[in-house]
């Protein structure tokens, strides 16, 4: 088998390794490796500082929700905004024009005045903790939406987007608290599954996090960022030939996301596929610019940063050949 042979059989496979990936997400959510036999073949993984060269991968574990968990904050307010006092619907109807239009200050103000004239109605808590959390707000995001909760303790939507705001916050425990409110609700919702998870891996908890993980990809496997967390989380496990296909999904589902190419690249280069995990470092150091741990893991394994992916290698024979050599 020549040369270009094996370049032009490495890229198919990773080209299809989503698709594949995808297909497979049935059979091998129901199956592991154990920690045991992975634990055997190298040590644990620890921190390190980003200025120390390293002979490991490095997660990055940056984790993106289906919609933006961390809501760029928009730029500070000249003044208060102030809203129409004159009834409650002129607050309402201003405060989703401001909603609407990307003002989530001027919106959350005047969800604020509704509810201080004394509004008590599920909806204007709910959509002043959304605006509170897109104006980057977490703690009165969290106060608005436990009230909208415990104004409407059926309603699975604010006990999803309280999870997210206290798992935004850092506070963990009540992020799982209030995914469990949903799934008591609904109890194979798949997003709420998969913030139960989070939350859980955000405790240290991996097998629990894992068992809820899979159970929401089961339910959901066109969920791009539960399949990135569980993947990531099997990686965190040692288990990275299980991860693969699971990472390999996420990236065909989420095509523009960097952080998802590189956690890919280190499954691939942990089960010794070196040329399929410089493919995946490189496509995320075109994504981030180089920003991100893509462009550290991709010049630990091709420090003379001689390395082009297939089709991007079409000058001469000898760039096939060097990038082969590089192997």
């Amino acid at each position: 088998m020549t040369q270009d042979t094996k370049m032009i059989i490495g890229v198919a496979a990773l080209v299809i390794a989503g698709a594949a990936g995808l297909a497979a997400l049935g059979v091998l959510s129901t199956t592991r490796e154990t920690g045991q036999s992975q634990a055997g073949r190298r040590p644990a993984m620890t921190a390190q500082p980003a200025s120390q060269e390293l002979s490991r991968p490095v997660i990055q574990t940056a984790v993106a929700e289906v919609e933006p968990i961390s809501p760029a904050i928009p730029e500070a307010e000249s003044q208060a905004p102030g809203c129409d006092p004159a009834d409650d619907t002129g607050r309402i109807a201003r405060g989703l024009e401001f909603w609407e239009t990307g003002s989530y200050t001027r919106a959350a103000a005047c969800f604020a005045d509704e509810a201080a004239a004394g509004g008590e109605r599920p909806w204007v808590h709910y959509m002043l903790g959304l605006s509170r959390w897109k104006e980057g707000n977490l703690d009165e995001a969290a106060m608005a939406m436990t009230r909208a909760g415990e104004l409407d303790d059926q309603s699975v939507k604010t006990f999803i987007n309280l999870s997210r705001i206290e798992n935004d916050r850092g506070v963990y425990d009540r992020a799982a608290e209030a995914a469990r409110q949903a799934l008591r609700i609904e109890p194979d919702n798949p997003t709420a599954l998969f913030l139960e998870g989070r939350s859980l891996r955000n405790q240290g908890l991996r097998e629990e996090a894992l068992q809820v993980l899979r159970r929401s990809v089961e339910l959901n496997p066109n969920n791009g960022y539960a399949l990135n967390l569980l993947g990531l989380t099997l990686l965190e496990a040692d288990l990275e030939t299980e991860a693969v296909p699971f990472l390999s999904a996420a990236v065909v589902l989420l095509p523009d996301v960097p952080y998802i190419f590189n956690n890919l690249g280190m499954a691939q280069e942990r089960c010794g596929n070196r040329y399929e995990a410089k493919v995946a470092y490189r496509r995320a150091v075109e994504l981030d610019g180089g920003v991100g741990n893509g462009a550290m893991n991709l010049a630990r394994l091709d420090p003379e940063g001689i390395f082009k992916p297939l089709e991007a290698a079409e000058e001469s024979e000898a760039v096939v050949e060097v990038a082969e050599a590089g192997n």
